[in-house]
């Protein structure tokens, strides 16, 4: 499970990937992204969140997924004789 707290937005790292970023004085949802993206707002977001590991890597995406009788599309392609590969 990913850590629920708040992080400053200056403790985020490339190895980190897409997090929920927050700017927690505006009353807005997050954003799924990370600072590498080429439309982000330098001096938006104030605060960061890790996404939980069902989130961060496919295999527990799927995994997720099957465990709650969802078919994910990595399932339907399979199926369907066009398995792709996807890094992780």
């Amino acid at each position: 499970m990913a850590d629920r707290k708040f992080n400053p937005i200056e403790e985020w790292d490339e190895d980190d990937g897409d997090c929920l970023f927050f700017k927690l004085d505006a009353g807005e949802p997050p954003t799924v992204a990370n600072p590498l993206d080429s439309d982000w707002e330098d001096g938006y977001y104030t605060h960061f969140m890790l996404l939980p590991n069902e989130l961060r890597r496919i295999e527990d995406y799927v995994a997720a997924c099957r465990e709650s009788g969802i078919v994910s599309e990595f399932d339907r392609s399979a199926e369907s004789g066009k398995a792709r590969e996807v890094d992780g």
